[in-house]
């Protein structure tokens, strides 16, 4: 995750390193990580199904779909789930920044 969020630019990686520490932000990652890995294995064990129940014809028109089934309410959590957790995320950056300067001084 790290990399598609800092995208090699040295700053972010080390806001995402710090990030990291937050128990929060770990907890926020894992459950994004575990409903895409169980979204996942749903949509492989459903097209693994109707592969071999469906007729070949019918599975190619019906596959294209079957991905935006899946994909479009997973996406439609994340960011509702990713939006509810900001907050409190931004809440604890600000913290940390606020420590920062107190040390620095």
């Amino acid at each position: 995750m790290r990399s598609i969020v800092a995208q090699n630019d040295a700053q972010r990686v080390a806001s995402f390193n710090a990030d990291w520490s937050f128990p929060q932000f770990r907890s926020c990652y894992r459950v994004l990580t575990t409903v895409w890995g169980c979204v996942t294995l749903a949509q492989l064990v459903l097209l693994t199904v109707l592969v071999f129940n469906l007729p070949i014809s019918l599975m190619l028109a019906l596959a294209p779909f079957m991905g935006f089934l899946f994909i479009l309410p997973a996406s439609h959590w994340s960011i509702h789930y990713f939006r509810k957790n900001k907050r409190v995320l931004d809440q604890l950056r600000q913290q940390r920044e606020a420590n920062a300067l107190k040390t620095a001084c």
